[in-house]
This record gives C-alpha cells, structure tokens and sequence, in this order.
C-alpha cells in the first residue's frame, strides 16, 4: 500500500514538473502550495489583463466595419474564441 502511495506521489509532481516547465515555473518536493497558487494567480491576472488589452484593439478593430460580417474583424472573432 505504501508503494502505491509513493507512485501517487511520484507520478503527481512528475505532472506538476511537466506543467510548471511549459509554464515557466520550476516546481521541486520542497516548493510549497503557496508558492503554486501565488504563481498561478499571477499568471491569471496577467492572463485578464491581455485579455483586456486585446478587447481594447477588437473594438478599434471594429470602427468603421459592418459589425455583423465576421470576416471582416478576425481580431475580435479570436478573442470571443479564447473567452
């Protein structure tokens, strides 16, 4: 029972390695939940702000532009889709 514990455990921050390398996140046995959860709530916060940002260029994207052709404002069908 142990050993499937220790595999649990093993294959869990083998995963959080993988995550946090893509993300730029360096993830060991002694980095706490804390330090996880600050990281991912900064990363969410900058994540809203270029969502803003990009709301910001779609709607200068869209003067000037029949709002009801989406072919014409690519900008704003992009970020409707990541939403």
């Amino acid at each position: 029972m142990m050993e499937v514990g220790r595999s649990a455990e093993n294959a869990f921050y083998a995963f959080l390695e993988l995550v946090s390398d893509i993300l730029g996140f360096k993830v060991n046995k002694d980095t706490k939940r804390s330090d996880i959860a600050g990281y991912f709530d900064s990363l969410g916060g900058k994540l809203g702000e270029a969502s803003g940002e990009l709301e910001k260029v779609a709607s200068k994207a869209t003067s000037g532009v029949d709002k009801n052709d989406i072919s014409e404002n690519p900008i704003k069908v992009a970020v409707d889709t990541a939403k």
